[in-house]
């Protein structure tokens, strides 16, 4: 996950639930996606990203999500 966000070469890859999951929180929550869709929804709203069609934080329907810089 690291290379995603540190390597300007990968800004557009895809992090999976499960990687945010284990990383945020370990590895006993990678299967508690509703936590994560919580959190995405508050990253969104304070980046101003409108979630019906989000600029900067993108979903990947059921892989995970794209950051956009």
């Amino acid at each position: 996950m690291g290379v995603c966000v540190s390597n300007p070469q990968h800004r557009q890859c895809v992090i999976t639930q499960k990687q945010l999951l284990e990383h945020i929180w370990g590895p006993s929550h990678a299967q508690n996606t509703h936590y994560l869709r919580i959190v995405v929804s508050h990253i969104r709203h304070k980046l101003g990203d409108d979630p019906t069609t989000p600029r900067y934080l993108i979903t990947e329907a059921g892989i995970g999500y794209r950051l956009m810089l």
